[in-house]
């Protein structure tokens, strides 16, 4: 596996070699070393990045969404509505989460009264936002894992924006890869719907009737 150190320490040997080596071709023969050096680590590196980004999937689905869903299952048991009181209203942009006041409350008042779901509530948001982090830096593949989980994640994480809401203020931000992420993976999503209505109006539009010898 070519590392970085592996790759300077190739890219140096060249440079050492061309220094004491003359002549145009040989400079040429060096370039053409590096070159290779630097397409196989490109290789290495997509390679692993799509490893990462299957693996971090499946985490994805078989740890994280299971979470959600017993988050989810106490909070409907306490009189919370998810697709009414979150869903719908969430909103968010790179520095900021908006969710509906009463159900932020309410929430806030379980959190008071239950140390248990608050220890699980805080978990899943400090693992979502692990999770965030991988594609926000590029560590692994966005593009990729977009199409694997990113419909189904703008859903699940919704769920956790009113803790992001309550750690945050004008002098302090948290969780700011999971509100990156998810408001670069909204804005796909709400672009392909547009896409999608707007063909679909054009394949609805009634086409005029094509009359012969009048």
């Amino acid at each position: 596996m070519w590392t970085s150190s592996i790759i300077s320490q190739s890219i140096n040997f060249v440079l050492e070699n061309l220094y004491y080596l003359s002549g145009i071709a040989l400079f040429i023969i060096g370039i053409k070393q590096i070159n290779i050096i630097t397409t196989q680590s490109k290789v290495t590196n997509r390679r692993e990045a799509v490893t990462l980004t299957s693996q971090l999937s499946e985490k994805f689905y078989k740890e994280l969404v299971p979470l959600v869903d017993e988050i989810e299952f106490y909070l409907i048991e306490n009189g919370i509505d998810i697709s009414k009181d979150l869903r719908d209203f969430a909103k968010a942009s790179k520095n900021k989460v908006v969710v509906n006041e009463s159900t932020f409350t309410k929430i806030m008042e379980i959190l008071s009264d239950d140390e248990t779901f608050a220890k699980k509530y805080l978990y899943l948001t400090n693992q979502f936002e692990a999770f965030s982090t991988n594609f926000v830096n590029g560590v692994a593949d966005t593009d990729l894992a977009y199409k694997i989980i990113g419909k189904v994640y703008c859903e699940e994480v919704i769920i956790i924006f009113p803790l992001i809401v309550l750690c945050n203020d004008e002098n302090t931000e948290m969780y700011t890869e999971i509100t990156e992420l998810y408001t670069n993976w909204r804005s796909l999503i709400i672009k392909e719907e547009a896409e999608k209505n707007f063909n679909e109006a054009k394949e609805n539009v009634v086409k005029p009737f094509k009359t012969i010898g009048v």
